[in-house]
């Protein structure tokens, strides 16, 4: 599990911080493109924390990984059950993407 901590600086949180732990499941399916599952837990001071479950790791023909957020799939295209912008979609991101190469290195030792 990954923790990666940000302290506001602006408005009504200043001074809080704000904390991202991911649980990250991979896939063992090498024929899969989504390579793995993450769920995350952002915690927010004493204010309390939010949690979402489901994202996935995706692995675009030539390009590098991605994060798919939580999602219903229908029959011809998804529907999002989150919709993350700014700095919390980064910060999750790059939480989810950085556990995700840690795990591939820890793998290789």
């Amino acid at each position: 599990m990954t923790h990666h901590d940000v302290t506001t600086s602006k408005g009504a949180s200043q001074g809080q911080t704000i904390q991202v732990i991911v649980d990250l499941r991979r896939r063992d399916n090498t024929t899969s493109r989504i390579k793995a599952h993450a769920d995350v837990e952002v915690r927010i001071d004493s204010l309390g924390s939010i949690n979402v479950f489901g994202f996935s790791v995706f692995e675009p023909e030539g390009k590098p990984l991605i994060v798919l957020p939580p999602a219903h799939k229908g029959e011809r295209k998804s529907f999002p059950h989150v919709k993350l912008t700014g700095k919390v979609k980064s910060m999750i991101e790059s939480a989810i993407l950085r556990e995700c190469q840690n795990l591939s290195e820890t793998e290789k030792e």
